[in-house]
């Protein structure tokens, strides 16, 4: 499901009376609005255009940086959220964001909630999947077996994840590259500690 930016960037279309970067700074700086603002009776349509056009273009960029990582970016009067979910795309995009995959025989790994996944397996997992992969990422997979240990783990298609440990209690991590052509590529070995 597509998330959705509410936030519309302005003036962008072909022939918009919007003045170039050149007319605009030099206009503005012969006039002293930079830091004033426009005069009463002063202000022409191209220039609050381009006005317009700049202070839009920011909050359309990050309402698209929000949904490519799985979040709303909705004029809401909402800034709280809006700064948490800026907050989390940014983690997300970063690699920061990490989440506690709940045990299931078929578990989603979700990229746009965090690209560093635990998972405790308490019984086999026959299959998994991971969804909104982008170019660029980095995976980090840590599956840990819990006190009976020797459970399995069947990686999602594509992620080419080493053997993990059997031993009870252990955690197995690998971490993996996400190239252009969004082919998942291993990065390091399995590693394998105590849980």
């Amino acid at each position: 499901m597509a998330n959705t930016n509410d936030f519309i960037w302005f003036g962008t279309g072909s022939g918009a009376n919007v003045d170039t970067q050149a007319v605009y700074a030099a206009a503005l700086a012969a006039l002293g609005y930079p830091s004033v603002g426009f005069n009463t009776g002063t202000a022409f349509a191209n220039q609050l255009n381009k006005v317009w056009r700049q202070g839009t273009a920011a909050s359309k960029v990050l309402g698209d940086l929000a949904n490519q990582y799985g979040f709303d970016w909705l004029d809401n009067g909402n800034a709280a959220t809006l700064l948490a979910n800026l907050i989390s795309a940014i983690k997300a995009v970063s690699g920061q964001l990490s989440q506690v995959v709940a045990f299931s025989a078929t578990p989603v790994f979700d990229c746009s909630k965090g690209q560093k996944f635990e998972i405790t397996l308490t019984g086999n997992v026959t299959s998994s999947t991971i969804t909104n992969v982008q170019p660029g990422m980095s995976l980090v997979f840590t599956i840990k077996q819990d006190g009976t240990g020797s459970r399995t783990f069947v990686p999602p298609t594509g992620v080419p994840l080493d053997t993990i440990d059997p031993t009870a209690n252990s955690a197995s991590v690998q971490t993996f590259e996400v190239s252009s052509t969004s082919v998942i590529r291993y990065s390091s070995p399995m590693m394998s500690n105590p849980a």
